[in-house]
């Protein structure tokens, strides 16, 4: 194999690495939602961002090694161009790992998906019950203080066993 292909293959294989790193926070996330422990949840949440970002840094830097050994006149980031340049074991190892890596990424917005769906609906029951059981405020909420502050569901915990 290649140097540049052998670059592929190492960023392919980073990538998958990654993408493991992300499930595993994407899993932690899920059972501090199912055990209702919002004090860590924040910092849960900006690991994943954190992780999304390299990911997306990676990613980038794939499609650039990819591009520039796909050849001229290939649109960027075309990685069949790539594989059709390759014979033999070479070829199926990078499709191997190229189809392991979109499933996986796939099955992470799945899990995405479905969480944030999920913690969207909880957010409007919390909202609902609150406009139902508080009509007067108008769906405001005030400080102890008195003030008015913003409706941020976010950080609303009314208890812990919802």
């Amino acid at each position: 194999m290649q140097d540049g292909y052998r670059e592929f293959r190492v960023v392919l294989e980073g990538e998958l690495a990654l993408v493991e790193r992300i499930r595993e926070a994407q899993e932690q996330v899920r059972a501090a939602v199912r055990r209702r422990d919002w004090a860590d949840f924040e910092a849960l949440l900006d690991r994943m961002r954190g992780l999304g970002a390299d990911f997306e840094a990676l990613d980038r830097e794939r499609e650039a090694v990819c591009a520039r050994l796909a050849g001229e006149g290939r649109p960027e980031g075309d990685f069949y161009a790539l594989l059709s340049r390759l014979e033999g074991e070479d070829r199926a190892v990078l499709a191997a790992l190229y189809r392991e890596l979109k499933f996986r990424v796939r099955k992470v917005r799945l899990g995405n998906d479905s969480l944030a769906h999920y913690l969207t609906e909880a957010q409007a029951l919390v909202k609902g019950c609150l406009d139902a059981a508080f009509p007067e405020h108008r769906g405001k909420v005030y400080t102890r203080q008195g003030l008015a502050r913003p409706v941020d569901m976010r950080s609303l915990v009314l208890n812990r066993q919802l």
